[in-house]
């Protein structure tokens, strides 16, 4: 059951800002109210809200159907939440829309139900707007093997937060990225790093398409796509194997970007992505910090060391880039 952008934004927010999902315990009992305890296992319980809630919600519109239910994983959660003890009219009106079923009315003079209370949404870098902003964007396509891209979230965030300079740092993350989604989350987050964790080959890099399916992105569009919003943008790294071409292509018009010369195991995936920004949380330029990934993918004795490779535009030199 994929949800477009906007939904799926709107229902992460709603989510989020709910009670039970403000802590470890709730987010269990919500599972297991929901009828959902085969994904206890599955998710990490420690993340930030609104990035555990996104997770959630991905790792159910990728599941599909369930077979207590047969009905779609995610239909669990928006019936769990469908309840008027924790949302007023509207918002269940909205939940009921996803599940198919009609909308409710605010009975007259029923006085309206109070708003779900508000919080300040957790990130890498707290509060502030004179910050360096991290996109991190993931697609893990229903019909392609499944990547640890949570995990590879998890461990940059854990690393900046401990970093030096975690002030300088805001991360911002978009799931289940489909092709359509590509621009306005660029032009909204206006990030100076583009983070993505996904599937890639010789062709391209590989998104989601409305169905949850792969969709490939023609290479010569994502590079004019990067070259049109340049003006932000200083970094890219594609953390997908095969995407060194696409990687060069993109370097036409940003500083510094990442790419893989060959396929990339999850565990080198990782590794490279965790050191990488713990380099750049503690001041390193991207020369260093790109070399400190490569160093530890080797460190744990992975077999893909040689895979990532850094490429400038003509004339920038990574060691004069430094974030912090």
């Amino acid at each position: 059951m994929p949800l477009n952008l906007e939904d799926r934004r709107k229902l992460i927010d709603l989510l989020s800002k709910m009670p039970p999902f403000q802590d470890v315990d709730g987010r269990r009992s919500v599972l297991n109210a929901a009828g959902l305890e085969i994904f206890i296992p599955r998710v990490n319980f420690s993340l930030a809200t609104e990035v555990f809630v996104g997770l959630l919600v991905s790792q159910l519109e990728q599941y599909g159907t369930m077979e207590a239910t047969n009905e779609p994983a995610l239909f669990s959660l928006l019936r769990w939440a469908d309840d008027p003890a924790q949302l007023g009219v509207g918002d269940r009106s909205f939940v009921r829309r996803l599940l198919g079923l009609p909308p409710l009315t605010q009975p007259a003079g029923t006085p309206p139900h109070p708003p779900t209370p508000t919080r300040a949404v957790e990130s890498a870098a707290g509060g502030g707007t004179d910050k360096i902003v991290i996109l991190f964007l993931a697609a893990s396509p229903t019909d392609q093997d499944r990547l640890r891209s949570d995990q590879e979230y998890r461990s940059i965030d854990e690393n900046l937060r401990k970093s030096d300079y975690r002030d300088k740092f805001k991360l911002e993350i978009g799931l289940a990225v489909q092709v359509d989604d590509l621009q306005e989350l660029l032009l909204r987050h206006k990030p100076h790093i583009v983070h993505f964790s996904g599937h890639g080959s010789t062709e391209g890099i590989v998104l989601e398409d409305h169905t949850g399916r792969a969709s490939l992105v023609p290479p010569e569009a994502l590079s004019d796509l990067f070259e049109i919003l340049r003006k932000n943008i200083r970094c890219v790294v594609l953390n997908a194997c095969l995407s060194e071409a696409q990687a060069r292509g993109i370097a036409q018009a940003i500083e510094a970007v990442v790419g893989m010369s060959q396929e990339i195991g999850d565990s080198a995936a990782i590794a490279f992505a965790s050191a990488f920004y713990q380099g750049l949380g503690y001041g390193e330029d991207i020369l260093t910090a790109f070399r400190l990934g490569v160093n530890l993918i080797r460190r744990q004795g992975l077999p893909d060391g040689a895979a990532p490779h850094l490429i400038c535009r003509e004339g920038v030199d990574a060691r004069s880039i430094k974030f912090a």
